[in-house]
């Protein structure tokens, strides 16, 4: 894991994508909280509140919503 973390952490920045900003909060999200890449890109701005680190998956699995803890680490990640 270090090395897919070091990997898309060292992605460089793209005058059309913002994939080197994205990518390393979507892996730590995906690792660290244990989302589906559906829910993980389903996620919306009002899903995530990194005030107290809780996302909220909506229409997860069998259409279930549910909220996810996020570690303080990924809440650092997250807020850069």
């Amino acid at each position: 894991m270090k090395r897919i973390f070091a990997s898309v952490d060292s992605m460089r920045p793209h005058t059309r994508y913002n994939s080197a900003e994205v990518y390393p909060v979507l892996f730590r999200v995906l690792y660290g909280c244990g989302l589906r890449i559906s829910e993980a890109l389903d996620l919306r701005i009002r899903d995530v509140d990194l005030n107290i680190g809780v996302l909220t998956v909506r229409n997860g699995k069998f259409n279930k919503s549910r909220l996810v803890v996020m570690s303080p680490s990924l809440i650092d990640v997250a807020q850069k």
